[in-house]
């Protein structure tokens, strides 16, 4: 009968001690979907930067072909005779600086747009990590809270129980040294 109640109770310190391991297994699993999150968050950031910058480079394709149809339709009226070469000059010098001031502007746009995603895709990344590692720290001791109340219910003694029961042991043998002497 003491045989079963030996096995039993070792059955019961193995399960605890692959629940104290399980417990190292959550923390694993948190840290590495924070990565995921965080790398994800990366992605997204690249993304939208190669979006905006896709969007840039259709608006200076549309520009410069914009110019180009401009030149030929300036042609036209000049060979036409509808308008004088010096002013379809004039014309076209014009579009360019306006087409110039708009790329610039463009630009400006684009980058300040770029640079407003990245820092709110890091501060992102940055606030799915805090929540994450808090939410693991409470799972953790969640965890750990279930494990001792397992322990308590099942009567297997603590690290400290044993630690004292060692030190009683280590007094008596003294003791009972002391007394064959």
């Amino acid at each position: 009968m003491a045989n079963k109640k030996t096995e039993g109770k070792k059955t019961e310190v193995k399960k605890t001690e692959d629940k104290k391991n399980g417990t190292v297994n959550v923390q694993e699993q948190i840290k590495e979907t924070i990565i995921d999150v965080r790398n994800e968050a990366i992605v997204q950031s690249a993304n939208l930067y190669l979006l905006a910058r896709k969007v840039l480079l259709a608006g200076l394709g549309a520009v410069a072909l914009t110019m180009e149809e401009a030149q030929e339709f300036v042609e036209k009226l000049v060979e036409r005779g509808e308008i004088a070469e010096t002013d379809a000059q004039k014309l076209m010098q014009e579009l360019r600086k306006r087409a110039q001031r708009g790329e610039k502007e463009v630009v400006k746009a684009s980058k300040k747009a770029e640079k407003k995603a990245e820092k709110k895709a890091a501060k992102t990344a940055e606030d799915v990590e805090k929540t994450a590692v808090k939410m693991a720290k409470k799972a953790e001791g969640a965890l750990e809270d279930t494990v001792e109340t397992v322990l308590k219910s099942l009567n297997v003694p603590s690290k400290t129980d044993v630690d004292d029961l060692s030190k009683k042991i280590g007094e008596l043998s003294r003791k009972v040294d002391a007394l064959r002497s």
